[in-house]
């Protein structure tokens, strides 16, 4: 845990623990510019994308790679 994550979190449970992304993730689509906590991301480590929730809400979407959603948003 980085030292700033435990100092966001103090004596904080479970439930209400910030969390911080891993620098693998880069975001691919924000609802505004000050907005790092939800949306798609491409985890450059894997290579697949992943979706980010503020609540850290478990997604059960098929992981997809960048070059398949590419592939499906030039079908649309």
């Amino acid at each position: 845990m980085s030292p700033g994550t435990s100092i966001l979190n103090g004596n904080r449970p479970e439930e209400e623990r910030t969390i911080v992304g891993k620098a693998t993730r880069i975001p691919l689509v924000a609802l505004s510019p000050a907005d790092s906590a939800t949306g798609p991301y491409l985890d450059a480590a894997s290579g697949y994308l992943g979706s980010r929730s503020r609540y850290n809400e478990a997604s059960d979407e098929v992981l997809d790679t960048l070059v398949t959603y590419l592939e499906e948003a030039a079908d649309m």
